[in-house]
Order: C-alpha cells, then structure tokens, then sequence
C-alpha cells in the first residue's frame, strides 16, 4: 500500500516550501492512529508492539527497532527524534512484568539501528524528545507516577548531552498556575505516542505543554522567552 505525504518543514525552515518534494512511503504508516514524527528527511512510524520503523528521506525503510533497557522486562517508545547525522533518540518508559513501573530513559541508535547507549534518567520520564544544533538531547516529561511525586517539584524540561551528561534543567512544574496534581510533562493523552509536542529549530526551544494548555519558547540556555495559552479558558494569557 503506498501512502504519499507532502512534507511541509514550516517550522523549522520557512523557505523549506519552495524545497517541498513528493516522497512514498510503503506500508501502513498510522497504527491506532499514532502520529508519524517527521524529523531532518526521516520518517519514525509507532508500531503496535513498541517498536518503531524508521524511513530515509528517500522513502526506503532503514530499520525496524525496539529499544532495550537494563533490568527490565519490557521497553516502550513514547516519541523519537532523528538527528542530522542520522543518530535516533527515543523516549522510552520500561518495567517489570508484574507490572511495576521500572522508570524510563534515553535510547540512542546509529543509522543501521543498534542501540549504541541508554541514558538513565533516574525518576524524569521522557515523554518527548529532540536534537538541539550541538547535537544534545532536549526533553520534556515527568516523575514517575506515585503519591509522593503528585506533589514534588521538579523540572519538565532538561537538556542532555549524548554521553548521558545531563546539561540543563529547565521550567519547573511550580511555575505553573494550576492543580499540584496535574502532571504537566505527560502526553495529553495516554498512551498518546509520536507527535510533535518538543521542537528545537531556529536556535529556539518549542515546548507544549496540553495538560497545561501552554505553548512555551525557551532559548538554548534555557532561558524562558515567552509562554502562551492554547486554551481560551485559561487566564495570564502570555508570560514574558
């Protein structure tokens, strides 16, 4: 089954319309209804089983891949993000096979799709992910779900180096204005996978949040820039 998309890259190159070309991809692209992550020419389609199939820019399969995480019996893929180099990070969520959460990290592939490294994150979730220009790790994402963590602050947004070095943290939940219960890094829906809710283009930080019905810029230090509603019923509409 041949599925043709229009790849329109706005975001990060506003010129990009007059590069926009036609690509084919084979195959069933959207299981469940998964959004494709569309990232520097490839293609990262969410399969059913946790795995994920990546496309070169020319429209080929490259592989087709699960992530494995240490001391643990099952790994799933939440978002990835394709470097410029061809270097695949990806949010991963793991756990035990009694079903107690096992926490989460960092997965790393090369462009034949070896896991080269995991990055442990400790209690921080990844639910998101992308390259900045330096070739590091930004996320977005959460603590691990128990009581003690529904009210701890921490902070949603943090930058990470490809060794495992973690090099930022950035925009605590206490700076927003709403429920202590609510967990701001979280997909909006779960098990929400794929999507964009992350980006880093234009020497900017992208972050949406919509649990929090907010739209935040950063720069690459970190440093907030703006943050705007998405939802017309919450209040303190930009925050410079």
């Amino acid at each position: 089954m041949q599925v043709l998309f229009l790849l329109l890259l706005i975001i990060s190159d506003p010129s990009a319309a007059a590069q926009a070309h036609d690509v084919y991809y084979q195959g069933s692209l959207t299981p469940l209804n998964d959004v494709p992550t569309f990232d520097h020419g490839y293609l990262v389609v969410y399969d059913l089983d946790s795995r994920v199939d990546v496309f070169a820019p020319d429209g080929t399969l490259m592989y087709r891949v699960p992530a494995k995480v240490p001391g643990t019996d099952w790994a799933a893929i939440e978002n990835a993000a394709v470097d410029s180099d061809g270097t695949m990070a990806a949010a991963v969520r793991a756990g035990s096979a009694a079903g107690h959460a096992s926490g989460g990290g960092i997965a790393l592939f090369d462009r034949k799709g070896t896991q080269i490294r995991f990055l442990d994150t400790g209690g921080y979730l990844p639910t998101q992910v992308s390259f900045g220009p330096d070739h590091s790790i930004w996320t977005i994402g959460g603590l691990a779900g128990n009581a003690a963590n529904l009210a701890a602050d921490y902070s949603t947004l943090r930058n990470y180096a490809q060794d495992g070095r973690e090099l930022g943290e950035f925009l605590s939940r206490s700076s927003f204005p709403y429920g202590k219960d609510l967990e701001v890094g979280e997909p909006l829906i779960q098990p929400m996978m794929g999507g964009w809710e992350l980006r880093v283009a234009n020497q900017r930080v992208e972050v949406i949040l919509h649990r929090a019905h907010l739209w935040v810029q950063t720069d690459l230090n970190g440093h907030e820039e703006g943050r705007w509603n998405t939802h017309p019923n919450v209040p303190n509409g930009r925050r410079p």
